[in-house]
């Protein structure tokens, strides 16, 4: 599939999932078509030749994701009448694969500036060790190497979060399922791109599966 192709799917995705949500299905099949959309903008950037469009699809995607954590319970609401446990157990499983796709989506980015920080981390050693007090003017390369970092930073934080939420019981059934459909292979960021989005397609399927 080209990139227009899956920039396309991709929309096409996101727009279905903003339709109105009244049931439980309604909610579960929504959050489904937003993690694909996601799963689909970030091969969009893994096959965009262009650093600067690949950067700026990955921002974006990593704010729809923030977007979606930030309002998830305002998002994805049904009457009260409904099950409120079953939807309290489908958030869980999507925000722990919300969590997934950011720390890879900064783990990219933190790739993608590598040049940057190796370019800048014999500058900025030589600068800590010289420097004379927290008074110095602080240079321009130290500005970039700890934006680059930052991304570093971020991906272990929500991974971390995922792995503390995953040990959370409602998930534990989630994430053996998980495992074993993948013959006992855990996800993680070293993962390359394809087998890292078709583990959280497997994913997406199990959420599918939530039954209210």
């Amino acid at each position: 599939m080209s990139t227009k192709e899956l920039n396309s799917l991709a929309r096409e995705k996101k727009k279905l999932a903003d339709g109105e949500k009244r049931t439980f299905e309604d909610v579960k099949q929504s959050m489904s078509l937003y993690l694909e959309s996601v799963c689909y903008f970030i091969q969009c950037a893994h096959d965009e030749p262009i650093l600067d469009q690949r950067t700026t699809l990955l921002s974006a995607t990593l704010s729809m994701l923030q977007h979606l954590v930030y309002n998830y319970e305002k998002m994805f609401h049904i009457p009260a009448n409904q099950s409120v446990d079953a939807l309290n157990n489908i958030r869980q499983k999507f925000l722990l694969i919300n969590y997934w796709l950011q720390s890879f989506i900064y783990q990219l980015q933190y790739n993608i500036n590598l040049p940057a920080i190796e370019r800048c981390v014999h500058q900025v050693t030589e600068y800590c060790s010289h420097s004379k007090s927290p008074a110095d003017t602080n240079p321009s390369f130290l500005y970039e190497f700890s934006k680059c970092m930052l991304h570093s930073y971020q991906s272990n934080h929500y991974w971390n979060k995922a792995e503390r939420l995953k040990r959370e019981e409602p998930l534990k059934k989630f994430v053996e399922q998980l495992l074993r459909q993948n013959q006992n292979r855990r996800l993680t960021r070293d993962d390359t791109t394809l087998d890292f989005l078709l583990y959280i397609f497997d994913a997406i399927d199990l959420l599918r599966l939530t039954i209210a």
